[in-house]
């Protein structure tokens, strides 16, 4: 018989969901399942413990070990299930928060790229069933999401948390100082997910300065425990859970690294992924094969923090034709393009392999996941050619820009057109991915062509979408407020106007301080 409290509590679900919210669970235990271990340990049913070339619970049974699946990275299509208790610890209002988080939060915080999925719906979870100290920033973050993915999209955007989101923050972090003074070898990984969900909160929050402290603080642990993670080029050897977890970790934070660095294009990037060889063109970042699409997309990812961190450290060369920059950057430029085009062809190849291997349930999927790649890529690209145009290529930009948009808007009717994914039930979407916002914002500042500006920016005010610290609503404002003041009126500029928003763009947000304090100083957003 079920004690008052027990019962379990599903919130914001399907009907199909809240049917099987009323069938009884056997167990009061929360099963996690893993996908991952021997073939043997699998075929028996049995908790792996992943030893490796050989488990132990095979050796120690005399039991022959048949080995592993060749790829035993997470794949990028893994979906993590749970089995929903009716003894989750904490509060009734935790468990309500718990389980949203596992329907939808998750999910949604994975954005468009499902490379975070291992993070964010296997590790948190894991670590926020075990540790107190990590289960309550969780349902702080939780907690924040559900209070602005659940608001009507034609509402304003709440001005902050509730006083019940704030408390449970502040808990959380008095949990997390207690944690940290009460134990000599605190559990890494836990330190390092707070760290990083602390630095979610702040960015769903606006509180740009937090959460770039939390993130900083989360990357100098990881390097303080596990040297060289911020410049080595490759990943660990995965030859136990906790190094696959570090890989998880470390794969996270480059993500939400280039994110602010997208963010505040003053910041460079923490990770530097790539070798002076590779920046001066003698070996190769990019395989002439990709194997997998995890493979592709770690690749991709190594190559946007190599144009993040040359962006931003060769800024006084923008524009400049490449003879009249040094040597040495004008041959970094060189090297940096011929891997991107390695890259698209490399891609190409692997697209046509998965069209023709992909079975019906994977398929959808898969594309999914590909077609964002390609749509980061032709991002990656246009970022480049935005800051370098090459001599005489005005009408060719152009046309990239116009291909870049074409790109984005059938991306996402192909996202809208889905109906498998819950999180279409969500008003709002809340992201830790570089998503489509920044994007549409520099296509809407950089475009000299009127009409294209105009389709950007409708693009842009149709989402209700806030992917880390940029808000879809907030840097609509930021352009449409500063076009008003350019063109000293209410209306957009027409096709005879001067389209001259790029010229005078970057300079009246260094002068603001920031898109924040811009968007303070156009009357987009209060202090």
């Amino acid at each position: 018989m079920r004690r008052p409290g027990d019962a379990a509590v599903l919130v914001y679900a399907t009907p199909s969901q809240q049917a099987l919210n009323q069938v009884p669970i056997a167990s009061s235990r929360v099963r996690v399942r893993v996908r991952t271990g021997c073939f043997t340990c699998k075929t028996r049913r049995v908790k792996c413990d992943e030893t490796k070339p050989h488990c132990l619970r095979c050796s120690q049974t005399g039991r022959k070990c048949d080995g592993y699946p060749r790829d035993q990275h997470p794949s990028l299509l893994t979906t993590s299930f749970y089995s929903l208790p009716f003894r989750i610890p904490g509060s009734q209002n935790d468990r309500q928060i718990f389980h949203y988080y596992n329907i939808y939060a998750a999910r949604d915080l994975c954005g468009f790229s499902t490379g975070s999925s291992s993070f964010w719906r296997q590790l948190v979870f894991e670590l926020a069933f075990q540790l107190p100290v990590v289960r309550d920033v969780l349902i702080a973050l939780a907690s924040i999401h559900r209070e602005y993915a659940t608001l009507d999209p034609t509402s304003s955007t709440p001005k902050g948390p509730s006083s019940n989101t704030l408390a449970q923050y502040n808990k959380a972090l008095r949990r997390f100082r207690v944690y940290l003074s009460q134990n000599a070898d605190p559990e890494k990984e836990a330190v390092v997910v707070c760290c990083i969900l602390f630095h979610c909160f702040e960015s769903v929050r606006g509180e740009y300065e937090w959460a770039v402290k939390h993130l900083d603080t989360g990357i100098g642990l990881l390097e303080s425990w596990y040297p060289g993670t911020l410049s080595s080029t490759e990943l660990l050897n995965r030859t136990s859970n906790v190094e696959t977890n570090i890989d998880t970790l470390r794969a996270t934070l480059i993500r939400l690294d280039m994110q602010l660095s997208v963010f505040n294009d003053h910041r460079m990037p923490t990770f530097a992924l790539v070798s002076k060889e590779v920046a001066s063109g003698q070996s190769d970042c990019t395989p002439s094969h990709f194997q997998s699409p995890v493979e592709a997309q770690e690749t991709l990812e190594t190559l946007q923090n190599w144009l993040l961190r040359f962006l931003i450290g060769h800024t006084q060369y923008k524009s400049l034709p490449p003879r009249a920059m040094p040597y040495s950057v004008s041959l970094e430029l060189d090297a940096l393009q011929i891997q991107f085009a390695r890259w698209d062809t490399a891609f190409q190849e692997l697209t046509q392999s998965a069209r023709s291997k992909a079975t019906e349930p994977r398929a959808v999927g898969l594309m999914k996941t590909m077609s964002f790649m390609r749509l980061s890529y032709s991002i990656c690209v246009a970022m480049l050619s935005f800051s370098y145009p090459q001599p005489a290529e005005e009408p060719a930009l152009d046309m990239q820009l116009r291909t870049l948009l074409s790109e984005i808007e059938l991306f996402l009717f192909f996202q809208s057109s889905s109906n498998d994914d819950a999180n279409n039930l969500l008003p709002r979407s809340v992201s830790c991915d570089i998503g489509v916002v920044m994007p549409l914002f520099l296509l809407a500042v950089k475009c000299r062509d009127a009409p294209l500006r105009h389709r950007a920016l409708n693009t842009l005010s149709k989402l209700s979408r806030q992917e880390g610290l940029m808000n879809a609503k907030t840097m609509l404002g930021i352009v449409v407020n500063a076009m008003k003041l350019e063109f000293a009126g209410s209306r957009f500029p027409t096709e005879r106007d001067t389209p001259a928003v790029e010229e005078w763009a970057a300079s009246i947000i260094d002068t603001a301080g920031g898109y924040h304090a811009l968007a303070v100083l156009l009357g987009v957003e209060r202090e």
